[in-house]
């Protein structure tokens, strides 16, 4: 197995934000060739810079419009202020100058030569990435680095292999952060991540440390622990996460994976690379899990929405609402057919129309009840005739919402059925 970090050989981003990307073909295939992976974009500057964590940031003045408030926007945001960025622009004094000033690291005149900027380009990554590497803690959140943090966990792993002991690595990747970041804005996606990192802090002893391995992720280690014993830690971590989101009016997880120290783990970077296995797991299988190196594990889920309308339009605002609050949604126009997924799959609540094809809504609550008693169910319907609202309630129903309706009010009442 190899001794390389885990994470060592992720490509580096480069974001290069033009409104002609003709011009940066060559300087692409150049920094592609090279491992390096390349984005292209002319909009929504904040939000791809969060998405991609780059390395480094190229901005074409030239294509740009208002280039400097652009790169203040950057400035302003304290965890992306620190993102090294070329400007690319007319060869006029005045204006290099105010881009200097404003904080680029260099201003690149054109016509630009694309083997000095794929050689400048490369530099400033490597010494970004150095200056990263050297630092012990984390300049965000507090926590190690991952160099600092890797190499307490080598230490530790070499005195548990030689005294005997306990050692597990806890890896944990926080959900959705970059639709959190997009749909309520980064200030409030900084404000979770740091308070969630104060749970897990909380939540672990003196003798535990933790170092964050990337953007939202953040690696572990627990001594002196049995297995199990982490397992619970690690689910009263998740509890307490999930309730972040509640001043929020968000949903907040993280996934996990959990590996530990036997006498057959050949180094830490194997021990770590199977609790990212299990990481990567969870994510895989719905997110907001915790998943443990054994054949027993535990998971946990977000909460799961089907919405069953024939109005395709209700159906997309809806679904988009409830995706970007945190919840998995599904949607179906035709009740037979959200008929079969229930069946087939693990629903919390179900948001239904009155009135569909092939189906009514009396009978498919009466339906989706014998399959199950437990599942909650919302009648969201235009009809609003007091007995059109026994019959759906007297079936089954644990509410009944009329259209036109309040958004607002119909996240209360699925958040009063979820608890």
């Amino acid at each position: 197995m190899k001794n390389s970090s885990v994470y060592e050989n992720m490509k580096s981003n480069i974001l290069i934000f033009t409104k002609d990307n003709t011009e940066y073909e060559h300087l692409d295939e150049m920094l592609k060739s090279v491992g390096f992976n390349v984005k292209i974009k002319d909009d929504e500057v904040i939000e791809n810079i969060i998405r991609y964590n780059p390395e480094v940031i190229v901005i074409d003045s030239t294509k740009m419009d208002n280039s400097i408030t652009i790169l203040n926007m950057i400035k302003d945001e304290r965890t992306l202020g620190n993102i090294p960025t070329i400007m690319i622009g007319l060869k006029q004094r005045e204006k290099m100058i105010n881009a200097l000033s404003a904080g680029v690291i260099d201003y690149v005149s054109k016509p630009f030569d694309n083997e000095e900027l794929f050689y400048k380009v490369r530099n400033i990554s490597d010494f970004n990435k150095s200056r990263i590497k050297n630092n012990i803690y984390d300049t965000f959140t507090g926590v190690y680095t991952e160099q600092h943090g890797k190499s307490m966990a080598e230490k530790q792993f070499e005195l548990i292999k030689l005294r005997g002991g306990f050692m597990s690595v806890l890896a944990v990747d926080m959900d959705n952060m970059a639709e959190i970041n997009v749909s309520k804005g980064d200030t409030l996606g900084n404000k979770i991540l740091k308070e969630s990192v104060a749970v897990f802090s909380k939540h672990m002893k003196p003798i535990d440390f933790m170092y964050r391995s990337h953007g939202d992720g953040f690696v572990m280690v627990i001594l002196n622990t049995e297995p199990y014993e982490v397992l619970r830690i690690a689910e009263g971590m998740e509890k307490e996460v999930n309730t972040i989101g509640n001043k929020y009016e968000i949903i907040t997880s993280f996934s996990g994976g959990i590996s530990y120290f036997s006498k057959n783990v050949e180094n830490i970077d194997v021990l770590i690379e199977e609790a990212v296995d299990k990481l990567k797991k969870a994510k895989r299988s719905g997110k907001n899990k915790i998943y443990i190196k054994s054949s027993q594990m535990t998971s946990y889920r977000k909460p799961s929405i089907l919405m069953v309308d024939d109005d395709k339009i209700i159906l997309s605002i809806l679904s988009t609402r409830y995706k970007n609050k945190g919840y998995e949604v599904n949607t179906m126009v035709d009740a037979g057919e959200a008929l079969e997924f229930f069946k087939n799959n693990e629903v919390d609540l179900i948001i239904t129309d009155f009135y569909m094809p092939r189906m009514l809504g009396d009978e498919f609550i009466k339906k989706i009840r014998e399959v199950n008693e437990q599942v909650k169910i919302i009648v969201l319907s235009g009809q609003k005739h007091e007995e059109f609202i026994r019959r759906a309630m007297e079936l089954g129903a644990d509410d009944y919402v009329t259209k036109p309706f309040s958004p607002v009010e119909l996240d209360l009442r699925v958040k009063r059925l979820l608890k």
